[in-house]
C-alpha cells in the first residue's frame, strides 16, 4: 500500500466542515500512529486526549500520546515539488491512536488472540472467547456481523471492487472502555484500499452490542 496515498476519512470530513479555518480532528476518533505524508492535505488541529494502543510484555495498554500535524514539502525523483501534511505521534509503533471520553490510560483486558497479526473469520466465523458469554465475528456475503448469544448486529460492509480480493480482518478485540463488554478494531479491505474502524460497547444503543465510533481509510 502506498503510504503517501493514505487519506483518513476523518480528515476529509473535518476539512469539508471547516473550509475557511484550520480543520480539527473529531473528539471521538481513531487515527494511525504513524501515518506519514498526506499529499495536498493542509495541516489539521489534532487536539489533546489521544491514547496509543500498544502491546507490552504484560499485555495491552492505553498510553497517553500526542498526535502532531505539520506542513511539509516533498520533492520526487523528477524534481517536482508538492506540498502536503505530515502526521506523527509519540508512539509510532503503537497499533493505533484512539480518542473518546470513555477511554483512559492503563492496562486493558484483551481477547485471547495474538494481535501482532490480523485475524480473518475462518469459514465465515471467528470465535472470540469472552466471559461469561463468547462472541462470534462473521462474514455473511458482504456484511460483517458480531453476535453474542441471541443478539446479532451487522457492524459494517465490505466494498467489492471488480474481481479484486475483499475481506474483513480483526485488528484487535478487548475491553477498551472497561465496561466488561467486548470492543473491536476492524479493518475492511477491498482492492488496494482499506478502512479501519473503532467500535465501542459503552455508547451502544439498547439492544445493540457496539457503536461504530470512527474510521480512517487509505487508498
Amino acid at each position: 500500500m502506498n503510504i503517501s496515498m493514505l487519506v483518513p476519512a476523518l480528515l476529509a470530513a473535518a476539512v469539508s466542515l471547516l473550509s475557511t479555518a484550520q480543520a480539527k480532528l473529531p473528539a471521538e476518533a481513531i487515527a494511525p500512529a504513524d501515518a506519514g505524508y498526506f499529499e495536498e492535505q493542509a495541516p489539521v488541529e489534532t487536539g489533546k486526549g489521544w491514547l496509543a494502543l500498544q502491546r507490552t510484555e504484560a499485555g495491552w495498554e492505553l498510553v497517553s500520546s500526542q498526535l502532531r500535524s505539520e506542513a511539509v514539502k516533498k520533492t520526487d525523483e523528477r524534481g517536482r515539488t508538492s506540498e502536503g501534511m505530515k502526521l506523527t505521534s509519540d508512539h509510532p509503533d503503537a497499533l493505533t491512536l484512539l480518542r473518546h471520553p470513555a477511554l483512559r490510560p492503563g492496562p486493558v483486558v484483551t481477547a485471547p488472540l495474538d494481535f501482532r497479526s490480523r485475524h480473518r473469520p475462518r469459514d465465515g466465523v471467528l470465535n472470540l472467547a469472552w466471559k461469561p458469554t463468547p462472541y462470534q465475528l462473521s462474514e455473511r456475503g458482504l456484511n460483517v456481523a458480531l453476535s453474542r448469544g441471541k443478539t446479532s448486529q451487522t457492524i459494517g460492509q465490505i466494498k467489492k471492487v471488480g474481481d479484486s480480493e475483499f475481506h474483513a480482518s480483526l485488528m484487535w478485540a478487548g475491553d477498551l472502555d472497561r465496561d466488561g463488554q467486548l470492543d473491536l478494531i476492524v479493518e475492511f479491505i477491498a482492492s488496494d484500499a482499506s478502512e479501519v474502524c473503532l467500535y465501542l460497547s459503552s455508547p451502544a444503543a439498547r439492544g445493540r452490542l457496539l457503536k461504530k465510533v470512527s474510521c480512517w481509510g487509505s487508498g
